[in-house]
């Protein structure tokens, strides 16, 4: 028997959700993991309870699996924590807001959800490092006008024209399956370079579309982003945003996560 305050999973609601609007969802997803027998306990951030608040309090419970409620920025808030934690496994569920994360992970919005969460399939996956922070998926300049990944001091890779993609991938979601080349079980990051091709009748720079089949892709384990034009903007999985020049580096296997059939790996 285990004790009364045990838990095995600890939900983390992202603040957002305390609107009315989202109660019943949120419904939804505790009474389908009481149906299935799955103890559980739940905190919501605020103003008064922070993120490292509601880890401790999951832990104090036992709790074995923390998931995080909402969007990308949460999740990412929520994995970044755990993955430096080896006992625990990290749950994603999207609600509110559209999410890359749990696009990449396989987890729909809704029911589906919910049934991936109870059916516990789980990966291990590796982690990008910037600013000794976790990265999943991606981080990719937000302009590439300047942006070069330097692997040494002599070796450098940029785009030769002016609109291109340029980042460093753990998987690029970006790319059509059947050209990937990143792997996020794999020990490897990918800095890539995607250029595009300009709109037939585009005006002034952008607005093109990636040329796929025509990027370069370096494997690395150490990359460092710079640019030319000063403090680039680089986008770490669509929610958290750093300045060049960075170092980046990768932790393998470093994620315990729930993942569903339809993942992207």
């Amino acid at each position: 028997m285990v004790g009364r305050d045990y838990c095995m999973y600890y939900l983390i609601y992202d603040h957002y959700l305390s609107d009315k609007k989202y109660q019943r969802d949120i419904a939804h997803l505790e009474t389908h993991l009481t149906d299935v027998g799955i103890p559980f306990k739940t905190g919501k951030l605020s103003p008064l309870k922070s993120l490292a608040d509601l880890v401790q309090l999951a832990q104090q419970h036992n709790a074995h699996t923390i998931v995080a409620v909402g969007g990308d920025e949460i999740m990412g808030s929520v994995l970044n924590i755990v993955a430096r934690k080896e006992d625990i496994t990290l749950g994603v569920v999207p609600m509110g807001q559209d999410s890359l994360i749990a696009d990449f992970l396989g987890i729909p919005k809704g029911r589906g959800a919910f049934e991936i969460l109870s059916a516990r399939k789980i990966e291990r996956l590796d982690l990008g490092t910037v600013n000794d922070q976790f990265f999943l998926i991606s981080l990719e300049a937000e302009e590439s006008d300047g942006v070069r990944l330097a692997f040494n001091s002599s070796y450098r890779l940029k785009s030769m024209t002016e609109d291109a993609l340029v980042g460093v991938y753990n998987y690029n979601v970006r790319l059509p399956l059947e050209i990937q080349k990143t792997d996020p079980q794999d020990g490897w990051l990918n800095a890539m370079v995607i250029p595009k091709k300009k709109a037939r009748f585009a005006l002034g720079r952008g607005g093109g579309t990636p040329a796929f089949g025509a990027e370069s892709s370096i494997p690395t384990k150490r990359v460092t982003i710079e640019s030319a034009r000063g403090n680039a903007a680089v986008i770490a999985d669509n929610s958290r945003i750093y300045k060049t020049p960075l170092t980046v580096g990768i932790v393998a296997k470093a994620l315990k996560v729930i993942v569903g059939k339809d993942r992207l790996f």
